[in-house]
């Protein structure tokens, strides 16, 4: 007997990536995949993974129906759903043993998914040990820390460079001392980690910038700790040294990219996600046609944004993934939508065109004073009920 199944108790990630690819227990982790998609009336997804393993085939016909009918509504009309228990198993075994046909394949493509996952949880895990470097002596963001203390090193080193310069203008038979020390005066080739040593004399300058910060063109930072060369060192050698680092950034900022080393090809496997209104789909409790909403072209997609979906769930620190409050769509919030979000406010969609006023964050302002306007009724409704008792 099948089990019913919540809607929101299904995923496919981590799902996907629990089937049991070896030979014993291929056959039965397959069977209670397909089973648990039919629980979920996911019909959807059996046939997107059919039409990746045969593209040149058709899932409908191999099921014995048309090419024109709808298999969810088809599969599950729910006065039926008992009665016709047989044909679904029948159904069913069908998608099992294409499957397990197809098991290699299978294999290999969760493989490839587990590894992106993996870089993701990487990725995670040394984002939160960045930001716990200053945890113990600053409430401040890391990133603030850092590019505050880099700029501390850059102009200690700018200033060391220019009392070299002048004791060498002073007396030349330093000059060797002073080539050996300082190779180049590019602050880049200054500051390399495999031999970097933050001595006496540069702590000493930093210590006299962090005094007065102001004298060397800085401003001063209420929380900033003082400048701590291991800690420094410890996330410069991150950046210079980690695969998951994004280095498109510049040094002044320290973070990994959402799936690390493996972040591009994420990015060209959601390439066919564009969402398109879907075919309609005839509910079965009243008969009325609804139109779906899909998302993506291939099962490949389908998978990979199940995975981002999952690590949106699992981790909240991902936060650069972030939605119109209104409507849900994934949003790469500008500048000022930035500023919003740093102060705990919701970002909605854009209308670029000034003739739309029918846009998200309209709906939303709407919404927001009707509900104003019903609570205050509702209390207005209360006082008058007292004053009239």
């Amino acid at each position: 007997m099948i089990r019913k199944i919540t809607k929101n108790e299904y995923r496919m990630i981590p799902r996907f990536l629990e089937i049991d690819f070896n030979e014993d227990k291929c056959s039965k982790s397959i069977r209670n995949f397909v089973i648990e998609l039919y629980q979920n009336r996911r019909i959807d997804i059996i046939v997107k993974i059919y039409l990746f393993l045969y593209p040149k085939n058709n899932y409908l016909i191999l099921h014995g129906y048309d090419d024109i009918c709808d298999p969810n509504y088809e599969f599950f009309r729910e006065n039926e759903w008992e009665s016709t228990l047989d044909k679904i198993n029948w159904h069913m075994n069908i998608d099992i043993n294409f499957l397990i046909v197809k098991k290699d394949e299978l294999k290999k493509f969760q493989k490839e998914i587990s590894e992106i996952l993996t870089s993701i949880n990487e990725s995670k895990e040394l984002n939160d040990d960045i930001a716990s470097t200053y945890i113990e002596v600053s409430n401040l963001d890391a990133q603030i820390i850092w590019r505050y203390h880099r700029e501390l090193f850059i102009r200690s080193s700018k200033i060391i460079l220019d009392r070299d310069i002048d004791k060498l203008f002073k007396n030349p038979k330093w000059r060797s001392e002073i080539i050996e020390k300082f190779s180049s005066s590019e602050l880049e080739s200054i500051e390399t980690t495999s031999e970097l040593e933050i001595d006496e004399e540069y702590l000493s300058c930093i210590r006299e910038i962090e005094k007065q910060p102001s004298n060397y063109g800085l401003e001063s930072i209420e929380g900033m700790p003082p400048f701590d060369s291991e800690k420094y060192i410890k996330i410069l050698n991150i950046w210079d040294s980690h695969p998951h680092i994004n280095r498109k950034e510049s040094r002044d900022i320290v973070i990994a990219d959402f799936a690390g080393n493996l972040t591009g090809k994420l990015e060209r496997k959601l390439k066919n996600i564009h969402p398109k209104i879907g075919k309609p789909v005839k509910y079965a409790k009243n008969g009325s046609w609804h139109y779906t909403l899909d998302q993506t072209e291939d099962f490949v997609s389908l998978i990979y944004s199940h995975l981002v979906e999952y690590c949106i769930s699992m981790f909240e620190e991902i936060g650069w993934l972030t939605r119109c409050e209104w409507c849900g769509q994934f949003l790469n919030p500008d500048n000022h939508q930035r500023a919003h979000l740093r102060n705990g406010r919701s970002i909605y969609c854009k209308s670029y065109d000034s003739d739309i006023r029918d846009t998200c964050q309209e709906k939303a302002r709407i919404h927001n004073q009707k509900i104003a306007r019903k609570n205050k009724k509702a209390i207005n409704n209360i006082i008058n009920e007292k004053e009239k008792g």
